[in-house]
């Protein structure tokens, strides 16, 4: 047996688990050269180090394991071409399912964590980056209080459009006036989207912070106008509002955590 390995150290070699090996030994599909009687200890001999390459690479590339030993005894580069071009479909759609979720992830994760490290009752101007968003259609809120049906309608909208629906969701309001005048009623709702097709812009805010449910602004509207008065500031909209903590994070509605960002004169 001095030439042969045992199959720890085909494993070593290789790189696949012993449990994989067993496995593909157990199915039929890698068998190894030896297995020795009584103890049914296996032994491997160095040339299937690169005879196991091929079920190595087809099993990294998610092709069954059915296929692989079919497709094994009428291998040609013809049918790898076809073979790898159908996989290449099936693995750029994983890619894309992948990214999309890290994205949703990202960006909630960066407004969980800028909610947790504000002082809530703060007021501020602050230099703001430009944040690619989707707007959903013009909202007609006439005939109802609060916000369901409106945002229902731009779910409906955002869905047609194919757009995920799982990234954080903010209201628009063209001026600062049309806030105050309505802050529960927003132009438009938005979704904070990195592939987003509209931009809001960078440049310089009026930042505040408020708690309670979708449509609850508390005194903020009030607060923002006070500030603005008292520091004499020019304001020329629009306002983005948007939920740094909401049910992803939080079980009671009345502690969600919006941010309101007025844009001011440069």
């Amino acid at each position: 047996m001095n030439n042969y390995l045992t199959i720890n150290e085909f494993s070593k070699r290789t790189g696949i688990e012993a449990s994989t090996l067993r496995y593909w030994d157990s199915i039929g599909l890698f068998i190894p050269s030896i297995r020795e009687e009584g103890t049914n200890y296996r032994y491997y001999a160095p040339e299937q180090v690169t005879d196991i390459k091929y079920i190595s690479v087809m099993s990294t590339l998610l092709i069954q394991r059915k296929d692989i030993a079919q497709l094994e005894e009428k291998r040609s580069p013809e049918l790898m071409l076809s073979v790898m071009e159908q996989q290449k479909k099936v693995i750029d759609q994983e890619v894309q399912s992948l990214l999309e979720m890290y994205l949703i992830l990202k960006t909630r994760y960066d407004l969980i964590q800028e909610g947790c490290r504000i002082e809530e009752d703060q007021i501020t101007v602050e230099e703001l980056d430009a944040q690619r968003i989707w707007f959903g259609p013009e909202m007609d809120w006439t005939g109802f209080d609060s916000f369901f049906h409106p945002y229902s309608e731009f779910c409906h909208y955002m869905r047609e459009k194919g757009i995920n629906l799982n990234y954080p969701t903010g209201g628009y309001h063209r001026t600062f006036a049309e806030y105050i005048e309505s802050p529960n009623a927003p132009n438009r709702f938005y979704l904070l989207h990195p592939k987003g097709e509209h931009l809001q812009e960078t440049g310089r805010y009026l930042v505040g912070y408020a708690r309670g449910y979708y449509g609850e602004n508390g005194d903020l509207p009030e607060r923002m106008q006070q500030y603005i008065d008292n520091n004499h500031l020019n304001v020329t909209g629009p306002v983005y509002v948007i939920h740094l903590h909401d049910e992803i994070c939080l079980s009671e509605p009345d502690t969600y955590l919006k941010k309101v960002i007025v844009k001011l004169a440069s």
